[in-house]
């Protein structure tokens, strides 16, 4: 699931570890509950807002095309929260 779907309140845990665009390490199996994103056209790339920080990744960094796409989940398993009631 492409990261630009993610929504908020989902439950999202980190499958594979990598660094963000900023430098910051993010470890595999952290779970993080999802709040916002924007998106950075120059670049190509998304700032994820998080309960536990904001996360930015972007196309133009090589490695980070396979996060963002996150295709299968291999990087972010996503966990859809629960439709009110």
């Amino acid at each position: 699931m492409h990261v630009s779907k993610f929504e908020p309140g989902d439950r999202i845990t980190i499958e594979q570890s990598f660094t963000d665009y900023d430098g910051l390490q993010w470890d595999r199996g952290t779970v993080l509950l999802y709040g916002a994103q924007s998106y950075f056209p120059y670049e190509g790339g998304y700032t994820l807002t998080f309960d536990k920080g904001v996360m930015r990744i972007a196309e133009n960094v090589d490695a980070h095309g396979v996060i963002i796409r996150n295709e299968a989940q291999a990087f972010f398993r996503v966990e859809r929260a629960s439709p009110p009631a």
